[in-house]
Parts: structure tokens; sequence; C-alpha cells
């Protein structure tokens, strides 16, 4: 449990008056957000969840509340001021703790918004408690917070993708032979801590036709000559997340190999300078897709183009088709166009991106070149 990361003054107002517009905007009256990367988010609070209730009630006007077991009140002693604490005893319903303090509706039944990470049992225990009202996705008030980074956020980001990039440039000389795919990841979570970013998350280490796979579980599958390699990892800084996938090779890789991740590194540059504000997601995904498709790969590009990230690595914007987002300055987005043959080889290049007010800033800087690796 870490009660409050250190953020810079009024950050936690800033969001709060934020996700309150926003819930003006939806006709919210009342927002709850569980255990999650949105408690965090806006309050700093990040607790994992457990059996007993700890929710955030964030009126659209009124003191935001959190509400959490009473002995677990002096890890919240750090909060902003801004939040007020409401503890509950064992043996208490605590739902109906939690009940009492929603907004009611004028002349109408209010409307709740609950997060998208609230377990369900704790909804279900507020609907058991007498709950009366319209139920609202929490998304559409959280995700168009969310999606804009602060510039505190940015920085965060720009550290953890600098991280990363160190990372990539260590292995490329740390050599390969012997290990399993485990023993690399391993290796990886060790680089990024050592390097200051926190190591979430597992990371991917996929040899041989294992690459073929985009989410791969790491396994006990030892290198072995000729083998294409992807590596996708990031970790993190102040829980701001990186994502970056380069592209490996145990001995000299075949020319199809070297084709192949020319065309998926092209897709990724040219999608790059197709961010603008205004242009939609599905448009950079398209841009992406076209390039494969032209190429005669694209049945084998199986995935969207990327997917947006903070403190969660997949978060809205998503790159994909369909996705009418239009994009602004703030939003934080992946873009990873990858081509994969089953039973073969995968190749897929990752970097994150940041939308400026006329075009876009890539944060990662290490080469896309197939590193030859022994």
């Amino acid at each position: 449990m870490t009660p409050v990361e250190p953020l810079a003054a009024g950050e936690h107002a800033r969001r709060l008056a934020a996700t309150r517009t926003e819930m003006e905007r939806q006709d919210v009256d009342t927002l709850v957000v569980g255990p999650s990367t949105d408690l965090r988010y806006l309050t700093g609070f990040d607790v994992k969840p457990s059996e007993r209730l700890t929710v955030l009630v964030l009126p659209r006007d009124g003191a935001p509340r959190l509400v959490m077991p009473e002995f677990e009140l002096p890890t919240a002693a750090h909060l902003p001021d801004l939040v007020e604490r409401v503890g509950w005893k064992d043996g208490e319903d605590a739902s109906a703790v939690a009940c009492g303090l929603f907004a009611t509706g004028e002349g109408r039944p209010p409307r709740v918004a609950f997060s998208a990470q609230l377990h369900a049992r704790f909804l279900v225990g507020l609907l058991d408690a007498g709950l009366r009202a319209e139920l609202v996705d929490g998304d559409v008030v959280l995700a168009p917070v969310r999606v804009r980074k602060s510039p505190f956020e940015l920085d965060a980001l720009r550290r953890a993708s600098g991280v990363a990039d160190r990372v990539v440039e260590e292995l490329a000389a740390h050599g390969f032979r012997g290990a399993s795919e485990r023993d690399v990841v391993r290796t990886i979570q060790e680089l990024l801590a050592a390097h200051g970013n926190e190591p979430v998350g597992s990371g991917l280490a996929a040899f041989g036709e294992n690459s073929a796979s985009p989410h791969h579980h790491p396994s006990e599958r030892i290198l072995a000559a000729g083998d294409t390699v992807i590596l996708d990892f990031g970790g993190a800084s102040d829980g701001y997340r990186a994502d970056l996938t380069r592209m490996f090779q145990f001995g000299e890789p075949d020319p199809e190999v070297r084709r192949v991740h020319a065309i998926v590194d092209e897709a990724n540059q040219l999608a790059f300078e197709a961010v603008r504000p205004g242009v939609t997601a599905a448009e950079i995904d398209a841009v992406a897709r076209r390039h494969i498709d032209d190429s005669g790969l694209g049945e084998h590009f199986t995935h969207r183009t990327g997917h947006g990230i903070g403190l969660d690595v997949h978060e809205p914007p998503y790159i994909v088709a369909g996705n009418t987002t239009a994009l602004e300055p703030g939003m934080a987005f992946t873009i990873e166009p990858g081509v994969y043959f089953e039973g073969s080889f995968g190749v897929r290049v990752e970097d994150v991106f940041l939308v400026t007010d006329d075009g876009a800033e890539r944060l990662n800087t290490s080469s896309h070149a197939i590193r030859v690796v022994d």
C-alpha cells in the first residue's frame, strides 16, 4: 500500500475539479471509485482491493469522501485535505455507510457512475443496501479527464520511456546464450529497477515460433540458433507506464525477417507522421494498416495499432478501427504495428507518442534496428 504519491502542488485539486466538470456535462450526481488507478489518479491513494469496502464517493457538489475500514484510516492520513476520510467498523454495513453519502437527484432518481475497475461484489452490495439510482459507466466521466495528460504526467511518461530505452541498449550487449524467455524477463526487470523504473508487469520475451503470438506468456523455452526474438516491456515512473517493443535475433536474421521488419517499421513511422490534433484514432490505425495491406501482409496484422497509456498500460484512446475519438494535445498512446506468421516468427515495433499542438512527440529514441545477439 502506497499512501500518497508525490504530485505537484494542486494536481489532485485540478483532477477533482476536471472530473466534476465532466460529471456536470454528463449529468452525473455521484461518482463511486474503488481501489484502482482511477482512485490513485484522483487522490494519490494506492491500495489493493480486498473483501472490505473501500470507495471514494465524489458528489458533483460537496466534499469528496473516502469510505474505508476504520482500522485502516492511518494509511490514508496524508491524503490531500480536500478528501474527507470516513471509517466503518467490522460488523457494520459498509455499503449502507457509502450509500448514505450519495447525492440525491433533483426530482428524479440520482445518476450514479461507478468506475470500471470497481469489483462487482461491491456494486452488488450497494444495490443490496437499498441504492435506488440510474447506474452509469464511470468511464463516461473518467476517460475524458484521464486521457488528457497534465505536465506532471507527461514528465513521468518521458522519464519512464527514457529508462526503457536505456534498458534496450544494455540488453543488446548482455548476451542471451543459454537463456530462457523467463530468464530474459527477469534480467529486464532487474535492469529497469537499477535505472529507477518500477518494474511493474511481467514484460514479454518471445523466442522463435513464440514470437508469432502477440500476447505470448514467457516460458522456459531456451534461445536457439536462428531465433527471432520479440521483447516488449517498460516499467513505470511515479506509476506512469512505459511500453516499447524491439526486435532481437540470435545470429544473422533471415532476409525475410529483415523484409518484414522493414515494412512494420515503415508502418510505425507513417502512423507517427499522421498524428496531429483533430485526426481520429481510427485514421491512425488505417495509415499503419494500409501500408501493411499494400505490402501483401495485411492478413498477418491481427491486432489494433495501439493503445493509450498512463497509470494503466492500456487505457483510452485506443488506436483501432471504428474509434472516432479525435486526437488532442496531451493524449499519450502507443503505435505498435505487428506482423505474425503462426509457427514461424513475428515482428512488432512499438513506441509511445504524445500528441502536441502541431503533431506528435516520439518518447522512445532507441533504434528500431534488429539487434543481433549471441
